[in-house]
């Protein structure tokens, strides 16, 4: 059998910050890869570096050491041409969807952005906006409000149709059911996982909730202090969790499933 050459990989990034002038170890020598069409989850508790790492991978925090490769190349994120190619294929869906979006652009506009940087005409991204907002749930009506105008599920599902609307290879997703109440949070999950299969394209979903996480990813990273410390299927380590943080990290979310 082939085995597909990796999409994403890290090489041993690193990242330290100096509040007070104490090093502080954020992100610790981690390596790993995205296949082809997977969804790799990310998981661990709030601080744990998770954040950063996402960051670094998108060019928005420099490492200290290590490789980001897409498509088996190095990326430096200095360099113009590389980076654009690259956002061409990776994208990222932050946390607080209503921070990303200007307040004084309308959704419409916004998700029409990406588009027009990448070549398509305005009749073609106004054609194409009225096919994204179908695609994750919002109406055409959607297209003419500000971001505050929004509910937090609909503002989230608009920056899901920003990001996917240059159809990435990899969609990075940091927290971005954090905010929601759980009925959102399933219907973001079920829109992503309807996209995936459409699409085919890749996801790296980022998450302090394992048991949600498990239920989009076929593989996942348990991440403490900065470290990868376990990882596996999402069958493998829900079911026989190696570490005691690990172990944590699932009953924390199972009683918190429990108490809502």
């Amino acid at each position: 059998m082939t085995t597909l050459p990796a999409l994403l990989e890290t090489l041993n990034i690193t990242k330290s910050f100096r509040p007070d002038n104490a090093s502080v170890e954020a992100v610790k020598n981690i390596s790993f890869t995205i296949a082809p069409g997977e969804c790799l989850g990310l998981v661990g508790t709030s601080g744990c570096g998770k954040s950063t790492l996402a960051q670094i991978l998108m060019g928005i925090t420099e490492a200290d050491s290590g490789t980001v490769l897409f498509d088996e190349q190095a990326i430096d994120f200095n360099d113009t041409d590389t980076r654009k190619n690259y956002y061409r294929n990776v994208q990222m869906v932050f946390q607080n969807p209503l921070v990303s979006f200007h307040p004084r652009k309308t959704i419409g506009t916004a998700i029409m952005l990406p588009l027009l940087n990448y070549g398509y005409t305005q009749p073609e991204a106004t054609e194409k906006l009225a096919q994204l907002l179908t695609e994750v749930g919002l109406t055409q009506q959607h297209a003419a409000k500000f971001p505050h105008q929004l509910s937090g599920g609909e503002c989230q599902r608009a920056a899901i149709a920003r990001a996917i609307s240059i159809e990435p290879k990899l969609l990075i997703c940091d927290e971005i059911t954090s905010a929601l109440d759980m009925q959102i949070q399933a219907e973001i999950v079920q829109l992503l996982l309807n996209l995936q299969a459409e699409t085919k394209m890749s996801l790296f979903f980022i998450s302090h909730d394992i048991v949600l996480v498990q239920e989009l990813c076929q593989r996942l990273l348990i991440m403490r202090s900065g470290a990868i410390i376990e990882s596996g299927t999402a069958h493998e380590i829900i079911t026989a969790p190696q570490q005691e943080y690990t172990k944590n990290l699932i009953g924390a979310a199972l009683n918190l499933t429990i108490n809502r």
